[in-house]
Parts: C-alpha cells; sequence; structure tokens
C-alpha cells in the first residue's frame, strides 16, 4: 500500500475503533465502505477482513468494560453458544451471496442501525426478572441470530445483541455493551478461521488498521463509562441513515439494471430460437 492508503486505513481504524468502544458496536459500517471505495478491497474480502480486525477491537474494549463492572460472564456464555453455531454457517453462507446483494444487505444494516439508535425504544422488562431457563435459551437464540449477522455481514452484531439485552433483559445499556464485546472475541474469531479457509482475509491492511482500533477503543470505553453519549448517538445515528440509505439506493439501482440486462437477454434469446 502507498502513503496515502496507509493514512486511511489508521484513520478507519481510529473512528472505528473510538465508536466500538463508546457505543459497543463493530464499527464494520465504517471499516467496510472504506476499504471498498479507497482500497480497493473486493466486496467479500472486505467483510470477512472487517471480522478479523473486530477481534482485536473487541478484545482492548471489553477489558475496560470488565474492570468497570459492566459485563456479565454468566449471559455472555449462552450468547456465546449460540453465537458459535451462527457465526460458523453465516461465514459458510457469505461466498455464495452475490456482491450486489451483500451490498445491498450492509446497506440495510446501517439503516437498522441508525434507526434503532433515533427510536431506542423501551425496555420489556425493566425491574423484572425472567425464568432462568426462558432467560437461557432466549439468550442462545440471540446469539444464534448475532453470529449469523456477523458471518454473513462481517460485523459484530451488536444492533441486534445491545438492544435485545436492553429490551429484553433489564440490562443497562453500558452492561449490554460489555457483554457483547465479550462475546465478539470468540464470534469474531470463529468467523475468521472460517473466511480463511475460502481465501477471504485481506492481511496487508490489518497492520495498519488493528492497532489503530484498540488504541481508540480503549479511549473509546473509557468514555464510554464516564460520560453520556446522547448527543454522540444522536449525530452519529443521522450519519448512518444518510450513508446506508445512499448504499441502499445505489445497490438497488444496480440490481434493477442487473435485471433487466438479464430479462432482456432472455428475451433475446427466446427470439433467437
Amino acid at each position: 500500500m502507498d502513503k496515502n492508503k496507509k493514512l486511511t486505513a489508521i484513520s478507519i481504524g481510529l473512528a472505528s475503533g473510538f465508536l466500538g468502544g463508546l457505543l459497543g458496536i463493530g464499527g464494520a459500517f465504517i471499516v467496510i465502505p472504506v476499504m471498498i471505495s479507497v482500497l480497493n478491497i473486493e466486496q467479500h474480502k472486505a467483510h470477512a477482513t472487517s471480522l478479523a480486525i473486530m477481534i482485536f477491537m473487541a478484545m482492548a474494549a471489553s477489558l475496560i468494560y470488565v474492570f468497570s463492572g459492566q459485563t456479565d460472564v454468566r449471559m455472555a456464555i449462552p450468547l456465546f453458544i449460540g453465537s458459535c453455531f451462527g457465526v460458523y454457517a453465516g461465514a459458510r453462507i457469505m461466498h455464495r451471496i452475490p456482491s450486489r446483494v451483500l451490498s445491498l444487505l450492509f446497506g440495510l444494516f446501517i439503516v437498522c442501525i441508525s434507526l434503532k439508535m433515533i427510536y431506542p425504544g423501551n425496555v420489556m422488562f425493566q425491574g423484572k426478572t425472567l425464568n432462568p431457563w426462558l432467560l437461557q435459551l432466549f439468550l442462545i437464540f440471540l446469539g444464534i441470530f448475532t453470529g449469523l449477522l456477523s458471518g454473513i455481514l462481517g460485523v459484530g452484531g451488536a444492533i441486534v445483541s445491545v438492544p435485545g439485552l436492553v429490551f429484553l433483559t433489564g440490562v443497562t445499556q453500558q452492561m449490554a455493551q460489555g457483554i457483547t464485546l465479550l462475546n465478539m472475541i470468540p464470534t469474531a474469531l470463529i468467523g475468521v478461521l472460517t473466511h480463511w479457509r475460502q481465501g477471504y482475509i485481506e492481511i496487508s491492511v490489518i497492520p495498519w488498521i488493528a492497532p489503530a482500533s484498540v488504541i481508540a477503543s480503549i479511549y473509546g470505553a473509557y468514555w464510554a463509562n464516564i460520560v453520556s453519549s446522547a448527543f454522540l448517538k444522536s449525530i452519529f445515528s443521522i450519519i448512518l441513515l444518510l450513508l446506508g440509505s445512499r448504499i441502499v439506493i445505489l445497490n438497488a439501482k444496480k440490481l434493477r439494471h442487473f435485471k433487466g440486462d438479464v430479462d432482456k437477454e432472455r428475451k433475446g434469446k427466446r427470439t433467437g430460437s
């Protein structure tokens, strides 16, 4: 990579790491688009490599949450069990999905993140306690869905796990973020190993993005346990909504043109026969 691309890689590492530590998310919505548009990495490789970078960021940020008492290993274990199955299945499925469709799904995912941040909703079971067996079952199914998102889209799945934990179990926002970051580590590792065997990891960018994301994630996690991130979330969600909408619109147009070309080709074959 040339000097400009190296600086770009470091910049996206800093941005994604800080937001990952602050909000308990993987930062894939920053890493993946820039890797594709600026670093010229193929769509599938960008998603897989994002998952590899996430391991380093999640390890660093989760330490701050653990030392601050903002995590719960008992809840993280069943979440991880479900994620193991989900991420392996998702990683196996990803290479079968066309790049246009994968990009469209990623855009929709970003829109979902932004809408959830704008309209966080209420906690269903605040102050109440779920039956322990139902709680374990819920966490396993939540883990499966989170793992599928991680494997297919190369994301941490925080858009599912954080609201799910807050909404249905009544844990605090910081606690949900801590549990999610802790779960990201083994989940992302399984996904990366699966992607590695299929040749989808772009090694060249990891030494530049990963260290920057580690440093920034520690700083972000530190602030997450001190100040309210309500204002930052508002600004951030608007940016996400604009970015996600743009990706969805562009790829929807590409898919429409692609479908039109296929239909024309079929009509031509029929006419020729």
